[in-house]
């Protein structure tokens, strides 16, 4: 007989670059659900690139709508 209990605590895994990509503007528009939030910004606690990549994206909408 097993007396060890199954592990029920895993975690499921970090979401990628390309989920960010896909969901980037739900994520700026406030729009995701809280676990998906906290996904998203586990994901990017550890990757600079993806930071990056946010921060000129809204930068990027912040100059257009001064254009208009």
């Amino acid at each position: 007989m097993n007396d060890r209990s199954p592990d029920v605590s895993v975690e499921k895994p970090d979401i990628t670059c390309e989920e960010v990509l896909t969901f980037l503007w739900a994520y700026l528009a406030g729009e995701l659900p809280p676990e998906r939030v906290a996904e998203f910004e586990r994901h990017l606690s550890g990757c600079p690139s993806c930071v990056a990549y946010i921060e000129t994206y809204r930068q990027t909408i912040e100059l257009s709508r001064g254009s208009v």
